[in-house]
């Protein structure tokens, strides 16, 4: 056995494979589920054990590091749907993947004319926590138009938070802060750049 970290160049086949396997969109605490289809003689393709979850996947494919692969994405789907955690929650996990994420390579060679593998992973439970709540640190928001432009964002600076809302050629419009002295403020900008601002 090898223990194995997930390599970045996997990130995006396995964020393709984990939108593929039809997550569902609703999103639950962090907890155990019963096995889903596809537990083996081998094991369940997804338990508990302890503070941690292990999630087991197999793949084939011309190349070995073609099956492994591909086991890696059946193991993260075991892991996702077992958890039964959502689309959100995979794209999160898969773009920043928590530092106590393991895979362990249990079999791989070559079957017939194919090479096949089977991968496990464990998980720690409070970097599945971290990752859960990822979306929500965030410490700015932003808002884009049909067209891709940015045209609010929330954010959190040093003095305090603000909220700026921009025209269609993404040009600061309007401003409303809080700032160091904990007072709002509401600057208002025109289209020459010429600016007016309110306190209370």
């Amino acid at each position: 056995m090898r223990d194995a970290r997930l390599p970045s160049v996997f990130l995006l086949s396995l964020l393709l494979a984990a939108a593929a396997a039809g997550l569902g969109a609703q999103a639950s605490p962090v907890a155990p589920a019963p096995p889903p289809a596809g537990a083996t003689a081998a094991g369940p393709a997804f338990r508990a054990e302890g503070g941690s979850y292990v999630a087991r996947g197999s793949g084939s494919g011309a190349l070995e590091s073609e099956a492994l692969e591909r086991a890696r994405a059946a193991a993260l789907r075991a892991l996702f749907a077992g958890l039964g955690k959502d689309r959100l929650f995979a794209e999160v996990f898969l773009r920043d993947p928590p530092i106590g994420l393991v895979f362990i390579t249990e079999a791989a060679g070559k079957e017939g004319a194919l090479f096949a593998a089977t991968v496990s992973l464990r998980v720690d439970d409070e970097s599945l926590r971290i990752v859960a709540r990822g979306p929500f640190l965030a410490a700015a928001l932003s808002l884009l138009d049909e067209k891709g432009r940015l045209r609010a964002n929330l954010g959190i600076e040093k003095e305090g938070p603000s909220l700026d809302l921009l025209d269609t050629s993404e040009s600061p419009r309007a401003q409303l802060t809080v700032d160091g002295k904990q007072g709002p403020r509401l600057d208002f900008t025109d289209e020459k750049g010429v600016q007016a601002s309110l306190r209370p």
